[in-house]
């Protein structure tokens, strides 16, 4: 198992419980809004592992700020991580799945679905998710890729910790447990999306 994400030591944390449950992985730092930082990763994993079976692309930064406040800079970082690292993860990854099939699963937002206000640069990168999504699974049918969308709400990680605080968010574990569901799916199903949502937010 390949991990990776903006910090070290986070990750390696993670690859420590991975291996303590016998599984194979190793940590990467990667800044994956940079396309030759992602690019020589996945050279690294495809040398070391010789293949990819599933992409599961959850880098992401939130940014709390009303829109015309938000600068230019501001947005094309949000927009750079959270929306064009998951095409470059795509773009190194996906080729290598063609032939013999395999999963991409997009961590989009329920703010890739409806609106927030001081949120427009990141309801804008998790709308876009949605959009590659949906075209990644057209464009990849025929090659037996399976292409997923998870859109969570209200979860208590490091990204907003801090900033929009709840007693009832949803933990990191349940969207794995949703992960793990796609995976498990027979290859006659397909799953567009999921919405995982605090059971006190109202329905979508």
């Amino acid at each position: 198992m390949a991990l990776w994400a903006g910090t070290l030591e986070q990750v390696e944390q993670t690859a420590r419980m991975c291996q303590d449950r016998g599984v194979v992985a190793r940590a990467w730092r990667v800044d994956v809004g940079e396309w030759e930082q992602v690019k020589g990763w996945a050279d690294e994993v495809l040398r070391e592992f010789g293949r990819v079976d599933v992409l599961v692309n959850n880098a992401g930064i939130f940014l709390d700020k009303p829109l015309l406040e938000t600068g230019v800079d501001e947005w094309e970082r949000v927009l750079r991580v959270n929306l064009s690292g998951q095409f470059y993860c795509i773009k190194a990854f996906v080729p290598h799945m063609l032939g013999r099939g395999g999963h991409v699963i997009n961590i989009s937002s329920t703010s890739g679905k409806k609106p927030y206000e001081r949120q427009g640069a990141y309801c804008a990168s998790k709308y876009g998710v949605l959009g590659l999504t949906k075209v990644l699974a057209l464009e990849l049918r025929e090659a037996g890729v399976h292409v997923s969308a998870i859109c969570p709400g209200g979860v208590d990680t490091e990204l907003v910790r801090g900033k929009l605080d709840r007693p009832d968010w949803l933990e990191p574990e349940d969207i794995a447990e949703v992960v793990a569901f796609l995976l498990k799916l027979p290859p006659r199903a397909a799953v567009d999306e999921v919405i995982i949502r605090r059971f006190t937010s109202t329905p979508y």
